[in-house]
């Protein structure tokens, strides 16, 4: 399964407007291969602090792929390499919500908006 670009923003929107909900999450460091399970929470956390973080906000690579008919599964930092540690989520569709939507909201651009 190939992946696909999206951004930080476009996770957290997907995300706040309940189109999916976090599973689980890792961390992966890239020098160690060592995995560290995070909380759902804490990535949403974590997620919500980055944003925030002004110029640095779009500094990571954010790529997602369908995992299964309910699931996508979120890739963060595997292609920096100045980044040490790597992020995958896993996301489940929310309750009514179609993987269309889930798919629309994780590619929009701002060309999208504008022309809303």
């Amino acid at each position: 399964m190939n992946t696909k670009n999206t951004t930080a923003q476009n996770l957290q929107k997907a995300i706040k407007d309940h189109l999916v909900t976090v599973v689980n999450a890792q961390t992966e460091c890239k020098d160690t291969d060592e995995v560290q399970t995070i909380t759902a929470e804490q990535f949403v956390t974590d997620l919500d602090f980055y944003m925030d973080s002004g110029i640095f906000s779009d500094s990571l690579d954010f790529k997602y792929k369908i995992t299964g008919k309910e699931f996508l599964k979120i890739q963060v930092g595997y292609m920096s390499s100045f980044c040490q540690h790597c992020i995958t989520a896993t996301l489940k569709l929310c309750d009514g919500i179609m993987m269309e939507q889930v798919e629309k909201q994780l590619r929009e651009t701002i060309f999208d908006i504008l022309s809303a």
